[in-house]
C-alpha cells in the first residue's frame, strides 16, 4: 500500500476523531443473535429450514448446524426491535465510532449497494456528478438507476507499469469546473492496485466547488488502523466512504459498510435521505449471518487491528524481498 504525502497523525486517524469507548470489545448484534439462536425454543417463523432441522443434510453437513441456527429473520425483539438503541443500532454506532464516522450503515449487498444508494441520494434525474473513470461498475449502474449524468475524470496513468492510479486534485478541480454544477465527486482510494490518492486535497477541491466527496475505499477498510498505512478517507475530509470489509478485515462475502463523514461546513449529504435509499436497495430479509459478521469484524479491527496489521506488513515486506530476488521481477 502506497503512503500518500501526509502524516497519519497530523490529519487525525479515526481513533483520534472518536476515541473508542469501553464497548469496542463487545459485539452486541452478534451476541444477541447467538443468544436467540441457542435459547432452545421452537421456531414458528421463517426461514423454512427451522434452524437447520428442515435443511438438506448435505447443506447441514457442509456449513454446520450452528450457521443454520444463526440464520434468523429481522424484526425480532431484543435484536433489532425494542427500546433504542437495539443491539443492531448499537452495532452500527460502534462501527461509526471505530471509523470516526458521523453515521455508519451495515450493507448486505456489498459496497455495490452503497454506491447505488449514494448515486440515488446525490444524483437525481439529470443531476451531474464527477466520476473517476476507473471507478467500480456499480457507480455507473447507480447513475443508470438514478438518472444522473456522470462527467468523467481520468486518473493518472503509469506507463511503465501499465496501470491506472488515482485521480489528482488538479484533475478533479478541472473536471468540476467543466461539469458546472456537480453535486458530488466519486473517486477511488486506494485503487485496485493499492495506490492512495491525496484525499485531503481532493476534499478541499470538491467542497470549494460545492460538491460532496465520495471515496470508494473498498480495498482499504483497514486504513487508519495502523500508523504505517495511509489514514482513512474519513479522517481526510471525505463526506462519504465505502469500506468493503469482506475484502480485507474478515466479514463474510457480500458484506460492507457505508460511513458518513464528520465534515465541517454545510451538510452535503442528507443522512435521512441516504438511510431511506439504503433501505430501498436492501432485501427486507437481510442475512443475520452477514450482519453479525460485520459486527464481529469491527470488533476485531478496533481491538486487534494494529497487531494483526503488524504481522501482515511484516509478511508483505518479506514477500517483496523474496520476489525482488527473482530474476526478471521487480517490486
Amino acid at each position: 500500500m502506497s503512503q500518500v504525502a501526509h502524516d497519519p497523525y497530523a490529519t487525525g486517524s479515526p481513533r483520534d476523531a472518536a476515541p473508542p469507548t469501553r464497548d469496542q470489545p463487545t459485539a452486541p448484534y452478534l451476541d444477541a443473535v447467538v443468544a436467540y439462536a441457542f435459547r432452545g425454543s421452537t421456531r414458528f417463523h421463517v426461514p423454512g429450514h427451522k434452524a437447520g432441522a428442515g435443511a438438506d443434510p448435505g447443506l447441514r453437513s457442509a456449513i454446520g448446524a450452528a450457521a443454520l441456527a444463526l440464520d434468523i429473520p429481522q424484526d425480532i425483539e431484543g435484536i433489532d426491535l425494542g427500546p433504542s438503541p437495539t443491539p443492531y443500532e448499537r452495532a452500527e454506532q460502534l462501527a461509526a465510532e471505530a471509523y470516526g464516522a458521523a453515521r455508519s450503515w451495515f450493507l448486505t449487498n456489498g459496497a455495490t449497494q452503497g454506491n447505488h444508494a449514494l448515486c440515488l441520494a446525490l444524483t437525481p434525474l439529470g443531476g451531474r456528478a464527477v466520476v473517476q473513470r476507473n471507478s467500480h461498475a456499480s457507480v455507473i449502474d447507480g447513475m443508470v438507476l438514478s438518472g444522473g449524468v456522470p462527467h468523467y475524470v481520468a486518473p493518472e496513468y503509469d506507463g511503465e507499469l501499465g496501470m491506472a492510479h488515482g485521480v489528482t486534485a488538479e484533475a478533479l478541480a478541472g473536471a468540476l469546473r467543466e461539469a458546472g454544477d456537480a453535486r458530488a465527486a466519486f473517486i477511488v482510494s486506494p485503487t485496485y492496485y493499492g495506490l492512495a490518492a491525496d484525499v485531503a486535497e481532493c476534499a478541499e477541491v470538491a467542497h470549494a466547488a460545492g460538491a460532496a466527496l465520495v471515496v470508494d475505499q473498498s480495498w482499504g477498510p483497514h486504513l487508519g488502523f495502523h500508523p504505517a498505512l495511509p489514514p482513512s478517507a474519513l479522517a481526510l475530509g471525505a463526506d462519504a466512504v465505502l469500506t468493503s470489509t469482506h475484502k480485507i478485515v474478515g466479514s463474510l462475502t457480500q458484506s460492507a459498510m457505508l460511513h458518513l463523514g464528520n465534515t465541517t461546513g454545510p451538510a452535503r449529504i442528507d443522512p435521512a435521505s441516504l438511510s431511506r435509499v439504503i433501505r430501498l436497495l436492501r432485501s427486507t430479509s437481510p442475512s443475520s449471518l452477514l450482519l453479525a459478521s460485520l459486527d464481529a469484524a469491527r470488533r476485531q479491527l478496533a481491538i486487534h487491528g494494529e497487531a494483526l496489521l503488524d504481522c501482515t506488513l511484516a509478511a508483505a515486506a518479506r514477500a517483496r524481498e523474496a520476489i525482488d530476488r527473482v530474476p526478471g521481477c521487480m517490486v
